[in-house]
């Protein structure tokens, strides 16, 4: 007898369990890959699902766990590559690997990733590229400028120069301040205990005083008569001198360097002249002990006025005490000459005033009412 499906061919209908079989009736799904026991299957780790369009605004993907996507111009921040995608099961917050390939052989291709938190209403956030060392980064690894947040704890160079003491400084090389660390002058506000010289040179009574040196003032700067001397020699024994000698002598002590000018002649005989009568014409000027004043413009000796003041006694025979003689220059042109003040102890005679003597003497003339 034969028994289809056990010693000819056919198919036998049978109950129960059998302990082997070369196929499995129905071809099952492993992990996406059929398998009917036929053959050997391999079961990849991921299963690319095919193009799918990326997601945007709140739309979540249509499976649980690690899915991949295949970009091909479907939306992908490049035109080409591969998308992992992740999404819980628990809690369905997602998130995507982009690795994207470049349509030149060999070229580099950039890496983005993104996410979305587990609610329904949530958004998916922007693609952000993660740097690689192919990648050109401005300012890090190419040349050119990377915005950055945060504080570097240092730089090569200030993004923005800055100026110390009016000196440009960016942070790439030293600098010199004018001043303070070689010769020049440096602009600062506030006030400087100490200072070597005056910015501004100031005149103190007319000379000027930057504090690089000290200064002198004669009595001319300070509107005060030059005193040179309190011993002034004149002559010889009472020697007459003239006028213009006189003036001679005065400019050699420096009578004419200052508009006031005051000496004292010297207390000695043998060293002191006398000016005669016949250069004043209102008497004889002894000079010993007495005291030259001169007024000036402290530019010229042309114009000046000079003032002597006779001692009380006097060695030299018809000279005058206790008189003051005046001598007024304007030039030659003004008539310049001598006259005589009267005092307590240098009274007019009635012959200098034009006056009868006391003794009587004769009235030339009427008088009238």
């Amino acid at each position: 007898m034969n028994l289809p499906g056990v010693n000819t061919t056919g198919n036998q209908n049978t109950t129960g369990n059998a302990a082997t079989a070369t196929k499995l009736a129905t071809a099952r799904n492993i992990n996406g890959v059929k398998f009917d026991g036929s053959v050997d299957i391999s079961i990849p780790t991921i299963t690319s699902r095919g193009r799918v369009t990326a997601l945007t605004g709140t739309t979540q993907g249509a499976a649980t766990g690690l899915q991949m996507y295949e970009a091909y111009n479907n939306g992908y921040p490049s035109a080409y590559g591969n998308v992992l995608h992740l999404k819980g099961a628990t809690a369905v917050g997602e998130g995507e690997l982009f690795i994207g390939w470049s349509g030149t052989s060999g070229a580099h291709a950039p890496v983005h990733v993104r996410s979305r938190r587990d609610t329904d209403t949530a958004s998916w956030s922007e693609w952000a590229q993660v740097y690689t060392s192919k990648d050109s980064i401005p300012g890090v690894n190419t040349t050119g400028n990377q915005n950055t947040t945060g504080n570097a704890a240092s730089a090569t160079k200030l993004q923005t120069a800055r100026t110390i003491g009016g000196v440009s400084f960016n942070g790439t090389a030293n600098i010199d301040l004018p001043g303070v660390n070689k010769t020049g002058n440096q602009s600062t506000t506030g006030n400087a205990a100490t200072a070597t010289k005056l910015q501004t040179a100031r005149t103190i009574n007319g000379v000027s005083f930057d504090g690089t040196a000290n200064i002198s003032l004669s009595p001319a700067n300070i509107g005060c008569p030059a005193s040179p001397t309190g011993w002034l020699e004149t002559g010889d024994n009472g020697a007459s001198i003239t006028t213009e000698q006189l003036v001679t002598l005065l400019r050699d002590n420096g009578a004419f360097n200052a508009k006031v000018w005051i000496a004292r002649c010297a207390w000695a005989y043998a060293i002191s002249a006398s000016i005669p009568d016949s250069e004043t014409g209102c008497g004889i000027i002894p000079l010993a002990g007495a005291v030259i004043e001169v007024f000036n413009n402290s530019s010229s000796t042309s114009y000046f006025t000079i003032r002597i003041t006779t001692a009380t006694t006097t060695s030299v025979s018809g000279a005058l005490t206790n008189a003051e003689f005046i001598y007024v220059s304007n030039g030659t042109s003004y008539s310049p000459g001598w006259r005589r003040a009267y005092n307590t102890k240098n009274k007019p005679t009635a012959a200098d005033v034009g006056a009868l003597p006391l003794s009587g003497g004769a009235l030339t003339g009427g008088l009238t009412a």
